[in-house]
């Protein structure tokens, strides 16, 4: 449950302003971090594979999801980790790549074993870990060239700004060949209704209020 916490405040500072200031998680924070990695089965295997965050502006979702990255493409026992930001836009989505590599700039420990380069399967920039022959890289929102996909991990940010589910079910449907995917939806609440936002919140609410059941 903690490893992910352990790691996150060990290796991983702030990306924006100050240099050097380390990551020190809130308890909501934890809580969705220890609840998310700590229930496990026999063998070690993740339960839960899709988490939903909706939270305020300036609680650093980002920057906390990064940190959950960084760990999920070096430390997650998983070969060649698949992992991807997405969003309504390559420029939205390379927000939280961008805070990855701020991150790893400045961590001695981070910066020593990945390295930037071109993912050859996307043929395009990401952070490349060869000790697993894993990657983390952004993804474009067109659809048309996501095929081809095999996520271990993926965060799609501000998923209230998305008009439709394509980008999520292309996402999900790349996941079933890993033991233990993860899938982070993270977004302040948004503007864009009867869309996919509401249906996920529709969903998790019925999880949560018991009129569903869904155990992962």
């Amino acid at each position: 449950a903690t490893r992910v916490v352990r790691f996150k405040e060990r290796f991983c500072c702030l990306p924006d302003g100050k240099p050097g200031r380390r990551m020190v998680l809130e308890p909501f924070q934890l809580f969705a971090d220890e609840v998310c990695f700590g229930f496990v089965d026999d063998n070690g295997i993740r339960q839960f594979t899709e988490r939903v965050n909706i939270i305020g502006r300036k609680n650093s979702k980002t920057t906390d999801r990064a940190g959950t990255g960084l760990y999920m493409l070096t430390k997650d026992g998983e070969g060649a980790p698949q992992c991807y930001s997405a969003a309504t836009s390559k420029d939205q989505a390379s927000l939280l790549y961008g805070s990855i590599l701020r991150i790893v700039a400045q961590s001695p420990a981070l910066s020593r074993r990945l390295r930037k380069g071109i993912v050859p399967s996307r043929h395009q920039d990401g952070l490349i870990f060869d000790e697993n022959g894993g990657y983390f890289t952004p993804l474009s929102s067109q659809t048309r060239h996501l095929d081809g996909l095999n996520v271990h991990y993926a965060v799609i940010d501000e998923f209230a700004a998305l008009t439709n589910r394509d980008v999520y079910d292309l996402i999900k449907q790349a996941t079933p060949s890993r033991d233990q995917p993860l899938v982070d939806l993270i977004s302040t609440n948004g503007f864009e209704r009867d869309n996919f936002f509401d249906d996920q919140y529709d969903y998790v609410s019925a999880i949560i209020e018991g009129k569903a059941n869904d155990d992962t």
